[in-house]
């Protein structure tokens, strides 16, 4: 979407990743608030941009749609179950999920962490991941992006 030409570093994790780019080993990261938020307290690391268009109050920073129309996407973490799941546990586990994301102390440390509390039903959280699918298929596909 940027038209830039860049050689992705595959890392196994964050924390490799972390290391070479304080060491000055790679020019940029782009990973999740939460992976580098200890970093960027420390000023170990810079955050030059972020890519959901919310942002995020503790790690205020612009947002990469404002120079690159149409990029704006939220990193987001998952609970998941097999799909054999009865629905009335299902329900149950996103209620618990709920419920504890709404407890000041969890928000405040998500907050601190890099993260951002958002609960969604899980049928909302299907069609997300569906649409992050749909798009990201469409860029890879457009611009030819293959694995080697």
């Amino acid at each position: 979407m940027a038209a830039v030409d860049i050689v992705h570093v595959p890392y196994r994790g964050g924390a490799p990743a972390i290391v070479d780019m304080i060491g000055g080993r790679v020019d940029f990261f782009i990973t999740n608030l939460g992976d580098v938020a200890g970093p960027l307290r420390d000023g170990a690391l810079r955050l030059l941009a972020v890519a959901d268009d919310t942002g995020h109050p503790n790690f205020p920073a612009p947002r990469l749609s404002a120079n690159i129309p149409g990029f704006g996407i939220a990193g987001w973490f998952a609970a998941c179950a097999p799909r054999s799941m009865p629905r009335e546990a299902v329900a149950a586990w996103a209620e618990a999920i709920r419920a504890g994301l709404e407890r000041p102390e969890w928000r405040k440390r998500l907050l601190d962490n890099g993260l951002t509390p958002s609960f969604e039903p899980p049928e909302v959280l299907a069609a997300r991941m569906e649409a992050n699918r749909r798009q990201f298929r469409a860029l890879i596909e457009g611009a030819g992006i293959r694995a080697d």
